[in-house]
Order: structure tokens, then sequence, then C-alpha cells
């Protein structure tokens, strides 16, 4: 959210609007990324319930990220009557910003901390950071940037910030329609 100043008959008024709009067209999953291996790995939703990404755009966001992560695979781990194991789960590292020197150096890193079993949840961005941080609404890249998206790769729900029961709760519970899939 962004807090926008409106002059309203000569009185300013402070109101918080959602910064981020998709682009027309635009889906996730069509955004070019990689593995922590460094082939092209593509961003695949569930062709029902889509997927939750977790976005980290600067090392500072890390323990929110790592939250974040351990709650969503603690449940989604482990089917459910409400999460039936259709729900993907990425946790999604934009490295765009970062020199491209120091690119590999950081996917290495993050794949000896991760274990084997987890890997292939990853998916690290290298162009167009400006896509992502206008879709996941960044006013602080220190933070986590949880994203729900449909089966068509469109942003349904966003969180920004530590883990919180209820911010859980509305990224799994969030309705996340399709038209194509109706």
């Amino acid at each position: 959210m962004k807090t926008v100043r409106v002059i309203a008959g000569g009185t300013v008024v402070l109101v918080s609007v959602a910064a981020a709009v998709q682009p027309p067209g635009a889906s996730i999953t069509t955004q070019p990324t990689r593995s922590l291996e460094g082939a092209a790995a593509p961003i695949e939703a569930h062709p029902v319930d889509g997927a939750v990404l977790v976005l980290a755009f600067s090392r500072k966001s890390n323990r929110q990220v790592e939250s974040w992560t351990h709650r969503l695979n603690a449940i989604l781990s482990r089917p459910s009557q409400e999460h039936q194991g259709g729900l993907r789960f990425y946790n999604v590292i934009v490295l765009a910003e970062a020199p491209r020197l120091v690119r590999g150096m950081i996917r290495r890193a993050i794949r000896s901390g991760v274990p084997k079993v987890n890997q292939g949840k990853y998916r690290i961005v290298e162009r167009d950071a400006a896509f992502w941080r206008a879709l996941a609404a960044v006013d602080d890249a220190s933070q986590a940037h949880v994203l729900r998206i449909d089966p068509g790769g469109r942003v349904c729900e966003r969180k920004v910030g530590p883990v919180t029961d209820q911010a859980l709760a509305d990224i799994l519970e969030a309705r996340c329609t399709n038209e194509a899939v109706r």
C-alpha cells in the first residue's frame, strides 16, 4: 500500500491505495526464472489452485522469507481437506539488481543452505526487477513479499512483512479463479 495525497476541495486527504497493478495480459508464469542450478525453470501454477510465491528482494528480508517458507512448507507438505496438494509454492529470489558477477555466488550459497528436497521450489529472477517490484508493490525491500496467483498467473492476493496467522490464512484462502478453468 502507498499513501497518496489527494486534494479535494482545497483539503489534503491521505488515502491508502494498492500500488501494484498487473499489466493487462501479463502472467507471472511467462516471466523468465531459473532454478538454483541456473537452468531455465518457469513458475508453474496448479491448473485449479494456482500458486503461492514468497519473494525476496534483499538479504535483509531473509528472516521473514524463512518464516513464511517454514510455515507454508509445514502446511502444504501435508495435504488436507482444504489444501489437497494442488497449491504450488515457490521461493522467488530477485537477483536482477545484484551485480552480475555475484549472482552465481549468491545462487550457490542459497543452494548450499537449502535441503535438496526443497531446492525445486526455488526460482531466481535475473531480469526485469521493475516488473517484480511493481507486481509486489515493493516499498521496502527488507520485507518479505508474498503473492497468491491464480492458474493463469495473475495476482489475486498480496501480503508484505512477517508471517502472521491472519496473513497466512488470507494467502491460503484467497479466492483465485481463472476464467478459462470455469
